[in-house]
């Protein structure tokens, strides 16, 4: 016997029983032409370069520390403040070198980065009494650099589905068999039943 509704308890009891095949043909619902899955898990390791900034230098370059953090903080993609409680920020800089107050190269980040191990479960801290980087707003003194870790672990699940290709779903009621019919082959069976 074949429907296009499904079958109640009763019935399948009845037709277990005396060796009748119960089938459901119907247009599949979302989700049921589910051929398999891709499973990807992603393991993110993100090193940041951060500063502490001097406040006092920076409000007298026009610089405010504050306004800054809730710009950054507004841009981001997370609702929850990131910045305007950190004591380290990212800075847009212009070249990757440190100066002191006579304009004298003291380090690179670029030669820094280099010493730094690959993953760190600590935050590492350069501190400097007399140091400046080149930033979009001049020259801005900074107290620290911290690299900083950040470790992100996440999994992504691709369903591949076949719902273009199937026009109809052949299931049976007693074991759950599923059988998909394609859409040529539903039209040669059509055709061939008239």
């Amino acid at each position: 016997m074949a429907t296009k509704k499904g079958y109640q308890k009763g019935a399948k009891e009845y037709a277990s029983y005396y060796g009748i095949d119960l089938k459901e043909l119907r247009v599949p619902n979302q989700g049921e032409t589910i051929i398999g899955e891709i499973e990807h898990h992603f393991n993110i390791t993100i090193r940041h370069c951060l500063f502490l900034v001097d406040e006092n230098y920076a409000e007298t370059k026009g610089f405010n520390v504050s306004r800054y953090k809730q710009r950054i903080d507004s841009i981001g993609i997370s609702n929850t403040p990131k910045w305007i409680n950190s004591t380290h920020i990212p800075l847009q800089l212009i070249d990757n070198n440190i100066i002191d107050s006579n304009g004298e190269n003291i380090a690179s980040l670029d030669e820094i980065e280099k010493t730094l191990p690959e993953n760190s479960d600590s935050d590492i801290i350069f501190k400097y009494k007399d140091a400046y980087v080149n930033t979009i707003w001049g020259n801005i003194k900074i107290d620290e650099i911290k690299f900083e870790y950040e470790y992100s672990n996440e999994k992504k699940v691709i369903k591949i589905d076949a719902q273009g290709f199937v026009k109809a779903i052949l299931i049976d009621a007693l074991n759950g068999e599923r059988r998909f019919i394609a859409e040529n082959v539903y039209k040669k069976d059509c055709f061939n039943c008239r």
